[in-house]
């Protein structure tokens, strides 16, 4: 039996369909009783099937990850700002 079969049902479950990609993140109930965080996006390898690319969270991880994630919102959002200047 494979551990997707044996996964529990997630507490809390979002998709995200940025520009076709597809990622899927859930929160599982832990075996220790702490929830953890799965992020996990499908990629089609060159034999046609899919490649699961999972990363684990737990969650004293998630506050660094938002403020990680903030910086490279707020870098991109500058990035395109300079862009946009340079191209005037």
């Amino acid at each position: 039996m494979s551990v997707e079969n044996t996964r529990p049902k997630p507490l809390f479950s979002k998709t995200l369909r940025p520009n076709g990609k597809l990622y899927y993140l859930d929160v599982y109930p832990g075996r220790n009783g702490v929830p953890y965080v799965s992020l996990c996006e499908n990629r089609k390898n060159k034999e046609g099937g899919l490649d699961r690319i999972r990363i684990f969270l737990q969650p004293e991880a998630i506050p660094e990850l938002r403020d990680a994630l903030d910086e490279i919102h707020e870098f991109f959002a500058t990035y395109a700002a300079q862009k946009d200047q340079n191209a005037a």
